[in-house]
């Protein structure tokens, strides 16, 4: 079965649009348009707004908690690692987002609504929240995600209005926490994602095909200015 325009952008709410499962819809509509093209193209207008959490708000931004027996084929588990390795193994990663500095901030009280990774760029004095996706499925040796640029885009953009008006109080727990000895004033917010290599996402951020194929969607991450970077699918085995 396939949606017509009209259908697909009928199941699209503005709301928390990242939580929408047409967001992640990979097919095409009877008219031969990716969904994640027409929804993205409705993300494009100036009328579109990306509306942050407002209600029961942390306090205190850090991480507060570990469970170490948290698999590292699981997202959380491969954000842990990153965390406690201090790096991202990768030398583009590296240059990208820099160091890790903390994992799993937790946004809104009782809830799962949770910031992957956090990471440091001492060098471009930038702080980057990173939406992180993949894991390991049951028989394969390698991360993987189902999910979509647009969803990624979405809820790292979702998070990141959340927390740009608290960014002084974010930054100063943070840094205090893991005895960061700079000025949290001089540095700047950021957004990235971080995908598992031949994933739908990574073929959407592709350069050669992908941005040409899904150019709308491109054009959101641009509009949001999000980074994005793919990591080799098989990395956990770089851990051991």
């Amino acid at each position: 079965m396939s949606y017509t325009e009209k259908e697909i952008i009928d199941l699209f709410e503005t709301n928390r649009p990242y939580q929408k499962d047409c967001v992640n819809y990979k097919g095409k509509t009877s008219s031969g348009e990716y969904y994640n093209e027409v929804i993205a193209k409705l993300v494009l207008k100036n009328s579109f707004t990306v509306y942050p959490y407002t209600k029961n708000l942390k306090t205190k931004f850090c991480h507060n908690s570990d469970n170490i027996n948290v698999t590292i084929k699981s997202e959380k588990g491969l954000c842990r690692r990153f965390f406690y390795s201090h790096n991202f193994i990768d030398d583009d990663l590296i240059q990208k987002y820099g160091e890790p500095i903390d994992y799993e901030i937790n946004l809104v009280e009782g809830t799962k609504i949770n910031v992957d990774l956090i990471s440091i760029n001492r060098e471009e004095k930038s702080v980057y929240l990173i939406e992180v996706k993949g894991k390991v499925a049951t028989g394969n040796d390698f991360y993987s995600t189902s999910e979509t640029l647009l969803r990624c885009a979405l809820e790292i953009e979702t998070y990141y209005e959340t927390l740009i008006p608290n960014k002084d109080k974010l930054l100063s727990d943070i840094f205090k926490s893991r005895k960061i000895d700079e000025n949290p004033e001089n540095y700047t917010l950021k957004k990235g994602i971080l995908i598992p290599s031949d994933s739908f996402c990574a073929y959407q951020a592709d350069d050669e095909n992908g941005m040409k194929e899904f150019k709308n969607v491109n054009q959101v991450l641009n509009k949001y200015d999000i980074s994005v970077c793919v990591f080799d699918k098989y990395i956990y085995k770089k851990f051991n």
